[in-house]
């Protein structure tokens, strides 16, 4: 994982190909959304509809600033990373930054629980390095509205 390409019509953004390369270096992934630091869903990938990517997204979003918030009072700072493990599997939270250290977006990741979370750290660490850089406001608008449901005609 080392570019960030849009792809052939238009130029739009596409970061799926990542999505799908992150999934196959770790197989027991179940679920990918990556998420904008606003809480709007910017691609996902797995067993969840549109609607539960949007949902996801926005209490990732939640999560992440109820723990930041929570990081300052104790003054740890912010998160960088977060695993929970549950009976049926892990859930990891990456936060992605760009080259300024702004943070842009959220990697979220399920998985099954014989998941190796160092491997998939690993990977989803890889991940942000791929994307952090490209993930500019234009492109995170992009990435968005590519989720969104056609217009009806």
């Amino acid at each position: 994982m080392t570019d960030f390409r849009s792809n052939t019509d238009g130029g739009q953004p596409d970061v799926s190909w990542l999505i799908g390369q992150l999934v196959r270096e770790v197989p027991t992934i179940t679920a990918v959304v990556l998420v904008s630091a606003d809480g709007l869903q910017l691609a996902s990938s797995g067993h969840l509809s549109r609607e539960h990517a949007e949902s996801v997204a926005a209490l990732a979003a939640g999560f992440l600033g109820i723990t930041g918030q929570l990081g300052g009072l104790l003054r740890l700072g912010a998160p960088e990373n977060l695993s929970i493990r549950y009976p049926h599997g892990h859930l990891a939270f990456l936060r992605i930054e760009d080259p300024a250290g702004e943070f842009v977006a959220a990697l979220l990741v399920s998985a099954q629980p014989q998941t190796q979370i160092g491997h998939l750290g690993y990977a989803m660490t890889r991940f942000s390095q791929a994307v952090g850089h490209a993930l500019t406001p234009e492109t995170r608008n992009a990435l968005h509205q590519n989720t969104l449901p056609a217009p009806a005609r």
